[in-house]
């Protein structure tokens, strides 16, 4: 017997829906894993960060009194402008005496900073993800910041705040695959891109002659 292989447009598409479905699935159950595994920012050390790690939890604090470059606020240490999102950065005391850089959104979150008194207030929920700083931060320390050591503080690392989903990827990619499956099925299965070429060869004709040259 003899396989023959072609692929049609259908196939084709059904192919392209599946992998996009295994992505989406990948992605989301990736991000349930790093969810899962969160660091939490009661608890973070330095020994703690790397990049892509996520960061859920509660933050009650942070150091009043930062300028960095020639930003006018005193509680807020940079801005950082993309096409969607304007991000204000805040410097959050971590363990071991050390500091990290927060790159905070939200404009409700913002608010509930602003009403801090003396860096510190109701704790505010938190998602987001540890990425590497887009530049070099430089900065001053206003008159009233005590107990500050710039030697602690994380240059390194900064956390990006991120809305955290890993259940649309998920349901996504379970309904394309399942979506690419019905496709499959119902354009024949195997049979729409396999066809078997059946050898039809009487070879009894060569089994004949061949009795016959025996014979002599």
């Amino acid at each position: 017997m003899k396989y023959n292989v072609s692929f049609t447009k259908r196939i084709i598409f059904t192919v392209i829906i599946f992998i996009i479905g295994v992505i989406f699935l990948s992605v989301g159950l990736s991000s349930y894993y790093k969810y899962s595994h969160a660091l939490h920012p009661e608890t973070l050390n330095r020994e703690d960060l790397a990049i892509g790690k996520y960061i859920v939890g509660n933050i009650d604090t942070y150091i009043e009194g930062i300028r960095y470059e020639n930003n006018i606020y005193h509680e807020v240490n940079q801005v950082h402008r993309t096409a969607w999102k304007t991000y204000d950065y805040y410097a959050m005391p971590i363990e071991e005496d050390s500091y990290i850089t927060l790159l905070i959104a939200d404009d409700s979150v913002k608010a509930q900073l602003e009403a801090f008194e003396d860096g510190h207030g109701e704790a505010i929920y938190f998602e987001g993800i540890i990425i590497e700083p887009s530049k070099q931060l430089t900065y001053e320390l206003d008159e009233t910041v005590e107990d500050f050591n710039p030697e602690n503080f994380v240059d390194s690392f900064a956390i990006k705040e991120t809305n955290l989903s890993y259940r649309n990827p998920i349901i996504l990619g379970i309904l394309l695959l399942v979506l690419s499956i019905f496709l499959f099925l119902i354009s024949g299965g195997s049979n729409s891109f396999i066809s078997v070429e059946k050898d039809e060869t009487d070879y009894s004709i060569y089994e004949n002659t061949l009795h016959k040259e025996d014979e002599l």
